[in-house]
């Protein structure tokens, strides 16, 4: 840690100008700045992705190109201004204990988070004048807002607040300084510095006022007079519905300015009139400040805003309209099917009605593609009916191909030969016969797999109970698959997943239960370094890989039921092996760096691990050096990938049940609920001895060995188990594929 002992000074008569500043972190609880940059690290990524993800999306959709999507991009670059200029430092100081900034360095920071602050608050009062100009004067509101004067706004709102700002720097900069040079924020505030001056400093805070009265202060007032004149035209309006309407366009911009205001308001009185309040409640308002809104923004307009919801869909999902043929539905009012593909021609329509099945506009093709396109699109059709009668869109056929999946399966583990090492009877190896001396040793050779203590003479027992549920796990998994390859309407994006996740389990399990099984059977306890870090890595990437598969499996059960029209054109083949690509590059990114930290490691003489095969937490443990790194990217990794999935999992099936609830009946809404029972069960199966085995790794270190190795074995095994056996009771294609097999085998044997 630094001092102000370390601090060097300039002398100038009286002018003493500090070249550094010390930045703080959260006062009274440095030693947990580790687990406290956690949090941090997961609202930047939030606040970065959010908004670069706002960006892309209005710059890609030709239909988000007018005013008030133009000024959320300004917002969000603005945000991502403000993230940006306080990341380093923030988290500097949390992982590295960087106090120090240099006295221009500070100045800079300062300069441009107040500027950035000025200009959302400029473009919040030009987003509340195009809401007002909306609702108050709709039918001029393109020759008003046109793309020319939205330019001239942000040239001006950039304009106003770098000028009024630009005098604070130097302001400063005349100022003579105290030997204190500790700020109260891990980022350079105006007045934080100038509270540090030993000088008279009143024009500092009289221009600080004025610049922060007629800007941001001026923007409030203006944002409040235009909400009055809005809702002065909304009374007006006939009806109710018109009402709620028009005032619904603007709750993302409310809550946008009640986030960015509040914490600015709150966070100027502190320092105007709290000099008696606690260090931490200034440091929590300041960051709420610089944080909360960048990361909460894209959040509220991404919910609040149907616009950008449809388009990041067809950002993510989108195919030309000349890949495209539609189902539609002739009787009664129009429902059309937009279905995507590369393998079939443009405007291909078929009309379903009451009376039966008419394909219009395929006497043009081939005799060989035209019996296909009628059989495709009976399926279609027949899935639009079975949607309009209360029917589940998730099991909507199509002419899928199987799916492409790559899957790694690792065999049996290569064992070490101990030669003339030699054993006891218990299977532990004597001390004298140990390979690795008592000492910290930088690439330890081995380590060596637990047993349960007491129950060593049992372990042939509990082997042929483990081999049983391997052999279950590998028979229900292959037959998923093959049920899925072989049956054609089974190829639709839902069991498309469950593929995927069939070939996840299999790999997990023969990723470590073989090695179980020959430790069980032969006593083989030992494991080598190299082989004991590529289990780990294959543990943890499947585990994460699962984990991604199961969030893509919620987004399939929401848009089957909240937008069962469009689900054949949103989730396609393509879009299908594009999500498992990502999953797969997802869980080998985040997990790829536990080993590679593992690796320059110093180990202890202590070789024994708390589970019968390896896991990050247990090989971690039996280092003796600072893991910190380890510690904190591991739970970082965990908290992105398995939290987030499971919030946005807790999330789809949210939007699920308030879309399930505005049936009207409740057979309706059993019927609708029911396809996603499997889903929930897997989810269940999978979340449940997770969260069991992190707890236990965290903090049962008191626990018994025992509550260890069953707590990894049911993590491993018992979602693998389960996972066919949910979706074989509940999906009835399955059930009928299996029936239909054993008829085929009976019959054979009987002739």
């Amino acid at each position: 840690m630094e001092h102000d002992s370390h601090t060097t000074w300039e002398f100038n008569g009286s002018f003493y100008q500090p070249p550094a500043f010390l930045m703080m972190g959260i006062p009274g609880l440095e030693a947990l700045h580790h687990w406290i940059s956690i949090p941090f690290c997961a609202l930047y990524l939030i606040a970065l992705l959010g908004n670069c993800m706002i960006l892309f999306i209005i710059k890609k959709t030709q239909s988000l190109h007018e005013p008030m999507y133009y000024f959320l991009s300004m917002l969000a670059v603005t945000d991502l201004g403000l993230v940006l200029c306080t990341l380093p430092t923030t988290l500097g100081i949390f992982w590295f204990n960087m106090r120090r900034i240099g006295f221009d360095a500070c100045l800079t920071q300062m300069y441009f988070i107040h500027i950035l602050s000025f200009i959302e608050s400029s473009v919040l009062l030009a987003m509340a004048f195009d809401r007002f100009i909306a609702i108050s004067h709709p039918l001029r509101h393109p020759s008003i807002l046109t793309k020319t004067t939205v330019i001239k706004i942000g040239l001006a709102i950039i304009l106003r607040s770098t000028v009024s700002l630009l005098p604070i720097p130097f302001l400063l900069k005349r100022l003579t300084y105290c030997r204190k040079t500790e700020l109260s924020h891990s980022f350079c505030f105006h007045p934080d510095i100038m509270n540090l001056a030993c000088a008279d400093i009143k024009v500092n805070v009289f221009y600080g006022m004025i610049i922060l009265l007629t800007t941001v202060g001026m923007d409030f007032i203006f944002i409040v007079l235009s909400y009055i004149l809005i809702i002065k035209t909304v009374i007006s309006l006939a009806t109710k519905e018109e009402c709620l309407k028009a005032l619904n366009t603007c709750v993302s911009h409310i809550c946008a300015v009640l986030v960015f205001f509040i914490p600015m308001i709150g966070l100027s009185m502190i320092h105007r009139f709290g000099k008696n309040v606690p260090p931490l409640v200034n440091t929590l308002v300041a960051y709420t400040y610089l944080i909360i809104p960048p990361a909460l923004n894209p959040i509220i307009y991404s919910i609040k805003s149907s616009h950008i919801r449809e388009a990041l869909l067809r950002a993510l999902w989108r195919k030309s309209e000349s890949d495209c043929y539609f189902a539609e539905d002739a009787s009664g009012p129009l429902h059309r099917v937009k279905y995507c593909s590369a393998d079939h021609p443009q405007n291909l329509c078929l009309s379903v009605g009451t009376a039966g099945l008419a394909v219009e506009k395929l006497s043009r093709y081939p005799q060989s593609r035209r019996a296909m396109l009628q059989s495709l699109l009976h399926s279609v059709a027949l899935s639009t009916l079975s949607l309009k009668e209360g029917g589940s869109s998730g099991e909507m056929d199509s002419d899928a191909e199987d799916c492409p999946i790559a899957c790694s399966v690792l065999g049996s583990w290569s064992q070490t030969n101990f030669g003339s090492m030699g054993r006891g009877d218990s299977g532990f190896i004597p001390e004298k016969a140990m390979p690795f001396p008592n000492r910290s040793d930088l690439s330890p050779s081995s380590f060596i797999l637990a047993s349960i203590p007491g129950l060593e003479a049992a372990h042939f027992w509990m082997a042929i109970l483990l081999c049983s549920m391997y052999i279950l796990t590998v028979t229900g998994n292959c037959a998923v698959l093959f049920i899925v390859k072989t049956e054609p309407s089974l190829h639709a994006p839902m069991y498309f997943f469950l593929c995927m996740l069939a070939a996840i389990d299999l790999a997990l399990s023969t990723s470590t239960v073989p090695r179980v099984l020959s430790f069980y059977w032969f006593n083989t306890r030992e494991i080598s370094f190299g082989a004991c870090l590529v289990q780990m890595f294959l543990i943890h990437t499947l585990s994460a890989i699962e984990s991604t598969v199961l969030l893509a499996m919620a987004v399939d059960r929401y848009v089957a039921i909240c937008h069962p029209l469009r689900h054949a054109a949103i989730l396609t083949n393509a879009v299908t092996v594009k999500i498992g690509l990502v999953a797969t590059a997802r869980g080998v990114l985040f997990f790829l760096p536990l080993p590679l930290l593992l690796l320059p490691l110093p180990f202890c003489s202590s070789r024994v691990l708390s589970h019968s095969f390896c896991l990050h937490q247990d090989v971690m443990n039996l280092a003796c050096a600072n893991t910190t790194p380890s510690v904190v990217y591991g739970l970082t990794a965990i908290l992105l990938v398995m939290g987030l999935d499971a919030i946005l999992i807790c999330l789809s099936y949210i939007l699920i049940l308030k879309a399930v609830l505005r049936l009207a009946l409740w057979k309706e809404r059993l019927k609708v609920f029911s396809t996603c029972v499997a889903h929930i069960c897997v989810v269940l199966a999978f979340y449940v001895p997770l969260i069991g085995l992190s707890v236990v790794h965290r903090f049962g270190k008191d626990l018994a060995p025992l509550v260890h190795i069953t707590m990894g074995n049911v993590y491993i095994l018992v979602p693998a188990v389960l996972n066919p056996i949910i979706y074989g009771v509940r999906t009835k294609q399955i059930q009928r594929r299996i029936l239909n097999l054993f008829h085929i085998y009976n019959d054979r044997t009987a002739q």
